[in-house]
């Protein structure tokens, strides 16, 4: 595969596996491994434009919801349960001046817990996300993050949560989050965990690969190496990811299952399908429910081994 990696520069790389995209499941793509720093990312590379069109509405969702029912309730507790601890990790005082930016925030859930706590917020989406879309007292910036031209230390907080491995040069957007924190500032990052016992077992079936729109594929150790090369210090990591790990579980074994219905059983989560009350819904969810008790016993034993299905980790910008 073409092109050079990110991390360290190097151009070679091996083939892992191939697998097909997340949407449709006809369009296939390679996954490499960099043979000198272990970066794993996706080939070839779509265009921009190409790209661009895996962000449709069905990604974003439709108006203030993406999912249907208690989907979404699901992930608005979640969103709350993390602006806790992205506060207390701050500080438990008022957040009234305090400055947090979220990188690839989508409908801005998370941010509009932390607006709620006192922060200041802001927000960086794609081109192609449906701005009018956006919740009131948060600024939304659209576009790369580097157009957004914000003043050095100017953030208390810079969250990337689930949107690393959406960039095209995830190793510019650390660099650029540790220029526009404030000494001492939090650096808030989630990433599908490529080491997986979920990847290993899955595969191409994996759901959270996502092809294409994940271009970057981490490691604990691929990047948590970016984080110290911009002066991070990691200051609390884990695997365990109730949100993420045990549905991730159960929609790749759905897709090992029935490769040729990718992903059908999220689809019909989501609020755009129009069919969160059909037949179809119905048969999927019998068939998750089965396969909850093994996602459930996968949650633990892998969180507990340190491989989990995503990696979570807080850092601390310190001097370089």
């Amino acid at each position: 595969m073409n092109g050079q990696c990110p991390s360290c520069g190097e151009t070679g790389c091996d083939v892992l596996f191939s697998g097909p995209d997340f949407d449709s499941g006809t369009v296939r793509f390679a996954v490499c491994r960099c043979r000198t720093c272990g970066l794993v990312r996706t080939g070839p590379r779509p265009s921009d434009e190409e790209l661009g069109r895996y962000y449709s509405v069905p990604y974003y969702g439709a108006g203030q919801a993406k999912f249907s029912g208690p989907a979404e309730a699901i992930t608005r507790f979640f969103n709350n349960l993390r602006a806790k601890e992205i506060r207390s990790r701050l500080g438990q005082g008022p957040g009234e001046g305090r400055r947090v930016l979220d990188i690839g925030c989508g409908r801005g859930r998370l941010l509009a817990a932390l607006r709620d706590m006192g922060y200041e917020c802001h927000g960086v989406e794609r081109n192609e996300f449906p701005a009018g879309d956006t919740t009131r007292d948060i600024t939304l910036h659209i576009g790369d993050l580097k157009d957004c031209a914000f003043e050095n230390g100017s953030f208390d907080a810079v969250i990337i949560w689930h949107a690393l491995e959406h960039f095209g040069d995830p190793v510019e957007t650390v660099r650029e989050s540790a220029r526009i924190l404030r000494k001492g500032g939090l650096l808030a990052i989630a990433v599908p965990n490529f080491g997986s016992m979920q990847s290993s077992l899955f595969r191409r079936n994996w759901f959270h690969l996502d092809l294409p729109r994940h271009l970057y594929h981490f490691t604990p150790q691929t990047l948590t190496g970016i984080l110290k090369h911009f002066g991070f210090a990691v200051v609390s990591s884990t695997t365990f990811s109730a949100e993420q790990n045990i549905f991730g579980f159960v929609q790749s074994a759905l897709n090992a299952m029935a490769p040729r219905c990718p992903n059908r059983f999220y689809s019909l989560l989501k609020k755009t399908s129009g069919a969160a009350s059909s037949a179809a819904f119905i048969g999927w969810a019998a068939l998750a429910a089965c396969i909850f008790p093994f996602a459930a016993a996968e949650y633990l034993v892998s969180g507990i081994a340190g491989k989990g299905a995503s990696l979570i980790l807080y850092s601390r910008k310190q001097d370089l």
